[in-house]
C-alpha cells in the first residue's frame, strides 16, 4: 500500500458515505487503477483491519429459532455471533482524541447542491434533517 493510496482511502472515509464510496470505486477510470479495494465492502474490510483503538471487542452469541422445519421436523437453529464494542467508551475515546477535533458533527447540517439552497443533498446522517 502506498502513500498515496493511503490518502485516498482517509480522503474517501472522511469526506464520503459508504454509497458514494462504492460509487466513487466502480468508476471506470478507478477501477483501472491498481487499488488494493475494489468495492466498498472490501475497502471497509481493509479498514478493519488497521490498528485500533484501545477498546475491547466483546463476544455475545445467541441462538436463533427460525420457522423453517428440519428434516427431523424440527425448527431449525443457529447460532449467531454478536461482536460489539462499548459504545459509550468508543464515544469517549473518539471525543478525546485530537485527531478527530475537526471531523466530528455534533448535530445535523443542511447541506445544498445549489447556491439557491432548493436542492438538499442527503449523503451522510449528519446531513438528514435529524438523527
Amino acid at each position: 500500500s502506498s502513500k498515496e493510496e493511503w490518502e485516498l482511502a482517509r480522503f474517501l472515509a472522511k469526506s464520503l458515505g459508504h454509497n458514494k464510496i462504492d460509487e466513487f470505486l466502480k468508476l471506470n477510470m478507478i477501477s483501472k487503477l491498481d487499488l488494493g479495494a475494489k468495492s466498498k465492502y472490501k475497502f471497509f474490510q481493509e479498514l478493519d483491519e488497521l490498528p485500533a483503538g484501545s477498546q475491547q471487542w466483546h463476544l455475545n452469541e445467541i441462538t436463533f429459532t427460525g420457522d423453517k422445519l428440519g428434516n427431523n421436523r424440527k425448527l431449525l437453529t443457529e447460532k449467531l455471533e454478536i461482536w460489539r464494542h462499548d459504545s459509550v467508551e468508543c464515544i469517549r475515546e473518539l471525543i478525546g482524541n485530537p485527531m478527530f477535533c475537526n471531523c466530528i458533527t455534533y448535530a445535523p447540517e443542511h447541506v445544498f447542491l445549489n447556491a439557491e439552497g432548493k436542492q438538499h443533498c442527503v449523503d451522510d446522517m449528519w446531513t438528514a434533517d435529524w438523527w
